[in-house]
């Protein structure tokens, strides 16, 4: 039986592709690389210890430790694999071991940023120069796949997909994000006890009328790359401007501190600038939690939408 090595967790893609891998009698591994953040560790995306049998923690992944891994080391490691899925910085430790990587599937910047030497400050500059064993590598091991799993519709992808060259191996599937065998609403709750903020969430809820729950990377005001703002300001400047317009509707908003602007305030009209914020510190909060807050949108709990007169249930 063919064995799949799934290389990196970012986002928690991996993990949720490897189940529903596993589900389908396929056998797949997650392979984590050495710096995965705590909050897209597979303990943080399910609500018992399943995933250990079929994870893997390898000990490269770091670009600036590039030069410092051997190619046996990596070669080692990929050895019981025959289909490699890699996204990060995987595929440049693939193309240093001698292997092919069979299919990318990348998260963001392993895509639009790891390839090339970017030039900021000139700190920035002189580390990426440093560095640029690795980001070549990054770019072949990207050129050489069979196939790359990536939107080929956006702007910047398009950019991106010429200069790498990569036009003929664009073969886009949208990844499962969620695992639906548990982050389904026939399944969530059964694990709302083991979640350990369902009850604050809870709270939470009955509190508002509104209640908005972004748990995107608050990038808005610092300039990080040239992809990776996520405009978080536009949606509490809204949320400040639907208060002032609808003052009978309770809004709230769960927010997370996560991301390089967390804890910053921008300035907003109407309430929001002093709503009640309930910021959770990643990663206490995990992704399994997340679910559990997202699910209670779905509660037996109608109330009036006063901007429209219809019912919905929030």
């Amino acid at each position: 039986m063919m064995k799949i090595a799934c290389i990196g967790n970012m986002n928690n893609n991996f993990f949720t592709l490897v189940r529903y891998l596993r589900d389908r009698g396929i056998d797949a591994e997650l392979l984590l690389l050495q710096y995965e953040s705590p909050h897209f560790h597979p303990s943080y995306d399910s609500f018992d210890l399943g995933y250990q049998a079929y994870t893997r923690q390898l000990n490269w992944g770091i670009q600036y430790f590039f030069q410092r891994v051997t190619k046996q080391q990596i070669a080692s490691d990929l050895e019981p694999y025959d289909f490699l899925i890699a996204c990060n910085t995987a595929p440049a430790f693939i193309h240093k071991a001698g292997r092919r990587v069979d299919l990318v599937s990348p998260h963001g910047d392993d895509m639009y940023l790891l390839p090339f030497v970017w030039r900021k400050s000139p700190i920035d500059t002189a580390m990426n120069i440093f560095n640029l064993p690795f980001h070549i590598a990054q770019k072949k091991g990207i050129q050489n796949a069979v196939s790359i799993n990536w939107h080929p519709v956006p702007a910047f992808n398009q950019k991106m997909i010429r200069k790498l060259g990569i036009a003929e191996k664009i073969d886009f599937i949208h990844n499962p994000f969620v695992y639906d065998n548990i982050f389904s609403l026939d399944h969530i709750g059964d694990y709302y006890e083991q979640s350990l903020y369902y009850e604050q969430f809870r709270n939470i809820r009955d509190k508002y009328d509104l209640l908005i729950l972004h748990n995107s990377r608050h990038i808005w005001k610092t300039w990080v790359d040239p992809a990776s703002n996520k405009g978080n300001d536009r949606l509490i400047r809204a949320l400040g401007n639907f208060s002032k317009r609808h003052p009978d509707v309770r809004c709230g908003m769960i927010t997370f501190d996560y991301g390089v602007d967390a804890g910053r305030q921008p300035q907003a009209g109407g309430r929001a600038g002093r709503r009640e914020r309930h910021p959770l510190v990643r990663p206490d909060a995990a992704q399994g939690d997340h679910g559990c807050a997202v699910a209670m949108r779905y509660r037996n709990r109608a109330v009036r939408d006063r901007t429209s007169g219809r019912r919905n249930r929030l």
